[in-house]
């Protein structure tokens, strides 16, 4: 599954012993990292490329740094088909699906971008069209 999106982390006051990333695949280079903390979540947000409507979705990572979607939320009843579920609310509709990798390709159409700790990245902007991230949280060392 290829997910575009944007994160948002909360909360920033807890002690980080994990570490969010953003990798580039091409290159395997950290595009971007920042301190996260074990109970924190991030949310990614866009446009998703079918149904050209807004979603959210939230994930989690356990201590070993397995990445896990929580959450979705958008107002697009078609949308949440695609995820194969049921609501037809623009809450959040909880859900635990498990990732062993967190792919990405950015794009314009996507509008992708990334809000970390209220700041926002546009990814869309700063990435060429067609980039391919990986997102990833390295667990604590022990």
């Amino acid at each position: 599954m290829i997910l575009l999106g944007a994160f948002l982390l909360s909360p920033t006051s807890l002690p980080a012993a994990q570490t969010l990333q953003i990798l580039l695949q091409e290159s395997g280079g950290v595009y971007w990292e920042t301190p996260f903390p074990e109970t924190a979540s991030f949310i990614l947000r866009h446009c998703n490329s079918i149904y050209e409507a807004w979603v959210e979705e939230r994930f989690q990572a356990d201590r070993q740094g397995r990445i896990r979607l929580t959450g979705v939320k958008t107002s697009s009843p078609a949308v949440l088909e695609y995820y194969g579920l049921e609501a037809s609310s623009a809450d959040w509709v909880s859900l635990s699906r498990p990732f062993d990798r967190l792919s990405l390709l950015v794009s314009r159409r996507g509008r992708v971008s990334l809000l970390a700790d209220q700041e926002s990245l546009p990814l869309s902007e700063s990435l060429p069209d067609g980039t391919r991230i990986e997102i990833r949280v390295l667990a604590a060392p022990e």
